[in-house]
């Protein structure tokens, strides 16, 4: 709860959060809400979209989200 309320208060995402932690030379890597990682996720999307718009549709999106990383690979890229 404590990294929840840090990611929030700093206005941070997960990553920016652990490349942080990375630069200080810590070397733990906490774990993190599912939906902070959504929130994430979403950011990433909603931004490299306008670089890759025939590949980051929103029913691409559809198709992988919940998907763990090995059944996200299989036949869809």
């Amino acid at each position: 709860m404590a990294i929840a309320k840090k990611l929030y208060e700093e206005n941070l995402t997960p990553g920016q959060f652990v490349y942080q932690q990375l630069k200080e030379g810590k070397k733990y890597i906490p774990d993190f809400y599912r939906s902070d990682l959504q929130a994430e996720l979403d950011k990433i999307w909603d931004y490299q979209k306008q670089f890759y718009p025939e590949i980051l549709t929103d029913e691409f999106k559809k198709l992988i989200i919940g998907r763990g990383k090995l059944n996200t690979s299989k036949g869809y890229l």
